[in-house]
């Protein structure tokens, strides 16, 4: 019995400490930009990315471009936002607003549970921008090693759209930009399976002293 309260302690420390260090961290990050534009048009705004392992997905953001009067980074709108795997289906999707916080140059909303993409597949992220800007280069550019970013992609819409169109670019630092996420890799499997071994253990421990009786 105590072996296996020892086990099982062993099993939970490793789970707690995990979730300590996986914080979640942007898929995409900068730490200056270029240009932010909007032309006048209603656009959905997106980019490609594959996936480098199992992940979860905690968060979904949009780029708030600062106000030209007061500097705040704010938006005019509610925005829409999402992920799309290869057939196109929508498996995460939230509204931004002005209420979310913001963190670095976007304002992100929390997924009322993680969602979780496959490592070795393509996906894309989009969001709707209506009339408020996106951003067109960056500077200090960096891709979270849980990804590869592909491409970045358009829609003329009206509402939030898989984007089907290549904007030209291929590098964040070239990129347009409205969503982003925050990721972590998925738990320690064998963390999580020493923890299942342990209430085995406790399980089997239990019986074992009740048919002693």
């Amino acid at each position: 019995m105590k072996s296996a309260l020892r086990t099982l302690a062993t099993a939970l420390l490793g789970v707690i400490s995990y979730a300590a260090v996986a914080l979640a961290a942007p898929a995409v990050d900068f730490t200056g930009t270029v240009t932010d534009w909007n032309d006048g048009n209603n656009y959905t705004i997106g980019w490609s990315f594959t996936a480098n392992q199992d992940l979860f997905v905690n968060s979904l953001g949009v780029y708030a471009a600062p106000d030209f009067n007061t500097g705040l980074r704010t938006f005019t709108q509610d925005h829409a936002v999402g992920i799309f795997d290869a057939t196109n289906a929508l498996v995460a999707s939230t509204t931004v607003t002005n209420a979310d916080s913001l963190t670095g140059f976007f304002r992100n909303h929390s997924l009322a549970a993680p969602v979780m993409l496959t490592a070795g597949s393509t996906y894309t992220i989009a969001a709707y921008m209506g009339a408020d800007q996106m951003v067109f280069g960056t500077t200090g550019s960096t891709v979270n090693p849980l990804i590869t970013y592909n491409a970045s992609l358009y829609e003329v819409s009206n509402s939030l759209v898989f984007p089907t169109l290549l904007d030209g670019t291929t590098t964040v630092a070239t990129g347009t930009f409205g969503p982003n996420m925050d990721v972590t890799p998925t738990p320690i499997p064998a963390a999580f399976w020493l923890l299942g071994s342990g209430l085995g253990m406790l399980g089997a421990a239990r019986r074992k002293k009740m048919a002693q009786k």
